[in-house]
């Protein structure tokens, strides 16, 4: 079980929806949220908003049900998942494991 951090980002309010579908199917084992505020490029204009950023510790096994879920659930038409390798040490390695079996 490679470990990695799925980053995201949704609308204000909506990740702690997120984050607990994620969290009782087993697709994460932890998952933070961030306010913030991005600006970014939608449709030939710069947009700014207020966003939930997730933050989801999970593993490469777990990834395309999670892409899964956000396809049917997460509010954006594009959602953003990025996928980020990571390398764990110490025993919050064998945590994740055990919680994501």
């Amino acid at each position: 079980m490679e470990p990695v951090i799925v980053i995201t980002t949704c609308p204000r309010g909506q990740g702690d929806k997120l984050q607990e579908e994620i969290i009782r199917q087993k697709l994460g084992a932890c998952v933070s949220y961030l306010e913030v505020k991005s600006r970014y490029w939608w449709q030939g204009n710069i947009v700014e908003d207020y966003e939930d950023m997730l933050i989801i510790k999970t593993t490469r096994e777990k990834l395309n049900n999670l892409f899964e879920l956000f396809k049917r659930i997460h509010p954006y038409t594009v959602p953003e998942f990025i996928v980020i390798p990571v390398e764990i040490l110490g025993p919050y390695l064998q945590w994740l494991k055990d919680v994501l079996k």
